[in-house]
């Protein structure tokens, strides 16, 4: 990532709040992180002046974040989904299965009711 790639970068990152994270993409994050580190390693064992490592590990730091925004949306969004999931799932177990009118009052007639409390 060139220098002058940072603004463009940024902006990205900004606008990761409002699009939907695949696992895929939170992988993808992290390959590119690792990726970054790595050739932060060998940028230095291989001599390469103080300013482009600082460039490099600059890169490296906007790519942990990066990847670290892209795995909490990830994890809200499948968050949110586990959760609506599972009110759906309790809405439909506490909903009673209505009869029709015509079926309810044959079914407790209210004769029954009357023998019952001793009318």
């Amino acid at each position: 990532m060139a220098s002058g790639d940072f603004s463009l970068y940024l902006r990205d990152l900004e606008t990761l709040e409002d699009t939907e994270m695949t696992l895929a993409q939170v992988n993808y994050a992290e390959h590119r992180m690792q990726q970054q580190w790595h050739d932060l390693v060998i940028a230095e064992q291989t001599g390469q002046p103080e300013e482009v490592l600082e460039q490099m590990f600059s890169v490296y730091m906007l790519l942990v974040e990066e990847f670290n925004a892209c795995r909490d949306k990830h994890l809200h969004q499948r968050q949110s989904w586990c959760d609506s999931r599972a009110a759906r799932r309790s809405q439909a177990m506490i909903r009673p299965t209505s009869l029709p009118s015509e079926q309810a009052a044959s079914h407790f007639p209210l004769s029954n009711l009357y023998t019952w409390i001793g009318a």
